[in-house]
């Protein structure tokens, strides 16, 4: 959920936060579906839809505010 976004601090730019968010990803063993951008109230997310080994579908939340739009 958007109030659980984990927060990525310290990303010099919009390459090396989403890296970041992918290397978790990495760790978790799964994979990408889906991609969404979300603005609400002056932050900025990204929203992973993920799906295990064993199949099931889940969302991770990343607060990415502190580096969206920075090349």
């Amino acid at each position: 959920m958007i109030h659980n976004a984990i927060k990525i601090i310290g990303a010099k730019n919009n390459w090396e936060g989403v890296e970041t968010e992918y290397k978790l990803v990495e760790k978790m063993n799964c994979k990408v579906l889906e991609q969404m951008l979300i603005h609400e109230d002056d932050h900025s997310y990204d929203c992973l839809t993920l799906q295990d080994t064993d199949g099931k579908v889940t969302e991770l939340w990343f607060d990415i505010t502190d580096f969206f739009g920075k090349w």
